[in-house]
C-alpha cells in the first residue's frame, strides 16, 4: 500500500472511531509527516482524498478541519455509482422497501420526544403545502427527521440519499396530472403523515414502515 493510502486509511479509522471529535483541527501538515515519517507533498495527497470524501474540510490560511457532522458522505460515491450505470428510480426503489421494517423499529425504539414534537411541528407546516415544490420541500424535511429518530448513522446516509433520490420523483410524476387528481393524491398524503405521527404515538414499528412506504414509494 503506497503511504499517502496509508494515511488516509489511518485517519478515516480515527476519525471514525471519535478520536478525533467532529469540528476539530487535524495536526498540522508538519506534524502528520513527523507523525508518519513522509513528504509534506505525500500527506497533501492523503489529505485531498480524505477531503474528497467529506471526512475533513481545508479552510485555507486556518488549516484542516474535521467536517462538524458526516451528513451526506455516503452522496457522492453513490451519485457517482448511480450516473456510472445509469440506474433511476425503478432501480432504487427495491432498495428501500426492505430497509423500511428495521428504519421504524430503530424509530420508534431510539426516537426522543423532542425529536417526536419536531415531527409535529413540520407536519402541521406541511398542512399548508399545495405544489409540487412545497411538497417535495416538506416530505424531505419530514423524512430526514424520521431517519434521524434510528439514531442509526448508516440508515440515516444510506435512507436519506435514497429518500432524497425518490421522493422528487414520485411528486413531480403527479403533480403534472389533472387538478382534481392532484387535490385527491395531496389529502390522502396528509392522511399519511397523520398516520405517521400517530404511529409514534402508539409506538407501532408496522404502521410507521407503511407510512415512511407510501410518502417515499406511493400508495
Amino acid at each position: 500500500m503506497r503511504a499517502a493510502d496509508q494515511i488516509v486509511a489511518d485517519l478515516v479509522d480515527t476519525i471514525g472511531s471519535g478520536a478525533l471529535p467532529l469540528g476539530s483541527r487535524l495536526p498540522t501538515e508538519r506534524d502528520l509527516a513527523q507523525r508518519y515519517g513522509v513528504s509534506g507533498p505525500t500527506v497533501r495527497e492523503a489529505i485531498r482524498a480524505v477531503a474528497a470524501i467529506g471526512l475533513v474540510e481545508v479552510r485555507h490560511g486556518s488549516g484542516t478541519y474535521i467536517a462538524p457532522n458526516l451528513h451526506g458522505i455516503l452522496r457522492r460515491p453513490l451519485l457517482a455509482l448511480i450516473r456510472f450505470n445509469d440506474l433511476g428510480s425503478a432501480d432504487l426503489a427495491p432498495l428501500f422497501d426492505p430497509l423500511c421494517d428495521y428504519l421504524a423499529m430503530q424509530a420508534i425504539e431510539h426516537g426522543t420526544l423532542t425529536e417526536i414534537d419536531r415531527l409535529h411541528a413540520v407536519t402541521e407546516r406541511a398542512e399548508l403545502a399545495d405544489d409540487g415544490n412545497q411538497v417535495t420541500a416538506v416530505d424531505l424535511e419530514l423524512l430526514r427527521l424520521v431517519l434521524d429518530t434510528t439514531h442509526h448513522a448508516v440508515l440515516v446516509e444510506l435512507c436519506g440519499f435514497l429518500v432524497e433520490s425518490l421522493v422528487p420523483t414520485q411528486v413531480a410524476a403527479v403533480s403534472g396530472r389533472p387538478p382534481r387528481t392532484w387535490r385527491s393524491w395531496l389529502a390522502a398524503r396528509r392522511r399519511t403523515r397523520a398516520g405517521l405521527l400517530a404511529a409514534y404515538s402508539a409506538r407501532d414499528p408496522e404502521q410507521l414502515a407503511g407510512c415512511v412506504r407510501a410518502l417515499v414509494l406511493g400508495d
